[in-house]
């Protein structure tokens, strides 16, 4: 193969042990697998800069550093992982602004940003990343109403703004999105537990929310 398929075999091998090294408890072990894939994909996207694949998986396997580092509790270095993945990502979006699975890619990086932020109780930074993030995640949906994962992302965004100190969206925001899932009849035991966790918080802040739907069996 030639030297980039080598580099893109080499990553995609890494990749597969992270799984398997998460399974087992191992994070350190698949920090560094995740690490020398990044490594990989890197020396791939130098020699070929204007592969959409190759970025998409080097901003995929950012966000997966930034996700471990934030599980070991190192913000500095999960929130320095994220930030170059929302850079890539916005690289690729910006190149291809029809593209949904880039455009979805970026609303992860941005939600990856947001929340590392809010562990640093940087509220104003992960206020602007988790609303850049709902933004897109809004208009994907819009763009495809039956699309049960994107109106997830939705609601899970609008929790994670709501759940910050002044957050600008509220939690009767959250249940009004969990119910037009319920209204299709696709909410799911763990959507439930969502909602049910909403519709609490609801009330907390002085809303009023009516009976909960039911999980779909």
């Amino acid at each position: 193969p030639s030297s980039e398929d080598a580099q893109q075999l080499l990553a995609g091998a890494l990749e597969a042990t992270v799984g398997v090294m998460m399974a087992n408890g191992d994070r350190a072990g698949a920090t560094g697998a995740v690490q020398e894939a990044i490594a990989a994909r890197r020396r791939s996207a130098a020699m070929d800069p204007t592969n959409v694949s190759v970025g998409l998986q080097l901003t995929t396997d950012l966000e997966a550093e930034a996700d471990l580092f934030i599980a070991q509790g190192d913000f500095d270095k999960g929130y320095k992982a994220g930030d170059e993945a929302i850079a890539t990502a916005r690289r690729l979006a910006a190149s291809n602004p029809t593209d949904a699975g880039l455009q979805g890619v970026l609303s992860m990086g941005l939600m990856t940003a947001g929340l590392a932020s809010a562990q640093k109780k940087d509220y104003p930074t992960a206020q602007d990343d988790l609303e850049a993030a709902l933004a897109i995640d809004r208009k994907l949906s819009a763009a495809d109403p039956t699309n049960g994962v994107l109106q997830r992302k939705v609601a899970y965004a609008l929790a994670a703004i709501a759940a910050l100190p002044g957050g600008k969206e509220h939690w009767s925001d959250v249940v009004a999105e969990w119910r037009t899932i319920s209204d299709k009849g696709a909410l799911t035991t763990s959507d439930q537990t969502q909602l049910d966790l909403a519709q609490q918080r609801a009330a907390a802040e002085g809303g009023s929310a009516p009976p909960t739907a039911k999980a779909q069996p």
